[in-house]
C-alpha cells in the first residue's frame, strides 16, 4: 500500500466512502481498515527512518567525494596495498615514483611491458618516450604533476642522481625521481635546506 492508500484508508475510517475509488478498500471491514492503516503507517515510518539513515551516510561520503575530486587519479589508488618487493610482474614493472628532491609521497606505478614495445629493440629512444608518456599520464593531477606541466620536459633520475635514458635498465620496485625540466635535487640536501 502507498501513501495514497493511507489517505484513502483515512477516508474509509471517517465514513466518507463516496470519495473512495479503490474497490479493495471499499470491500474491507472496519477492523481490516484499522489494521491496514496501522500497517501503512508502520511502512511509512520505516521508510522515513531509512531516508534519514541514507542522508547520514551521504553526508559522511560528501568529504570523501570532495577529496577524490581534488586529488584526481592519485586518490583512486590509495586503497591499493603495495606488493612485496620480490613480487614478479609478468610482463611489466612496478616503479616507485617520487617528486624531485623528496623521499616521501611515493606513488606506485605499474608499467606494462607492451606499453614499452618498440618497432626496433635497439631503439631505446622510442621506448623511453613511451615510458615518459605513461608516467606523465599516470601522474596527472598528483602532487608531483599538477596540471599544466608539459610532458616533453619530463626527466627521470635514479637514487644516485643519474638520469635514466634507457627503460631496459629499470628494475622492478625501483625508486625513481621525476622532474619537469629541472636538474636532479638530492632528497637529503633538500631536507637540510628545509630545516
Amino acid at each position: 500500500m502507498t501513501v495514497n492508500s493511507l489517505s484513502t484508508l483515512s477516508l474509509a475510517a471517517d465514513e466518507q466512502k463516496e470519495k473512495i475509488t479503490e474497490k479493495v478498500i471499499l470491500s474491507m471491514t472496519t477492523q481490516e481498515h484499522h489494521k491496514a492503516q496501522k500497517e501503512v503507517s508502520r511502512l511509512i515510518d520505516e521508510l522515513q527512518t531509512a531516508i534519514k539513515s541514507n542522508r547520514g551516510h551521504l553526508s559522511k561520503l560528501g568529504p570523501q567525494l570532495q577529496a577524490e575530486q581534488e586529488q584526481f587519479s592519485s586518490y583512486v589508488y590509495q586503497h591499493i596495498k603495495s606488493l612485496p618487493a620480490n613480487t614478479l610482474f609478468p610482463g611489466g614493472l612496478q616503479l616507485k615514483i617520487f617528486e624531485n628532491g623528496k623521499d616521501t609521497g611515493e606513488i606506485s606505478i605499474y608499467i606494462d611491458q607492451k606499453d614499452l614495445k618498440s618497432n626496433s629493440p635497439t631503439q631505446t629512444g622510442d621506448m623511453m618516450e613511451k615510458l615518459l608518456l605513461k608516467i606523465h599520464q599516470r601522474l596527472q593531477g598528483s602532487s608531483i604533476n599538477p596540471r599544466g606541466l608539459n610532458f616533453s620536459s619530463l626527466r627521470l633520475f635514479n637514487e644516485h642522481g643519474q638520469e635514466i635514458k634507457n627503460p631496459l635498465l629499470l628494475k622492478n620496485e625501483q625508486k625513481i625521481w621525476v622532474s619537469y625540466g629541472k636538474e636532479y635535487r638530492d632528497k637529503f640536501t633538500q631536507k637540510s635546506m628545509e630545516v
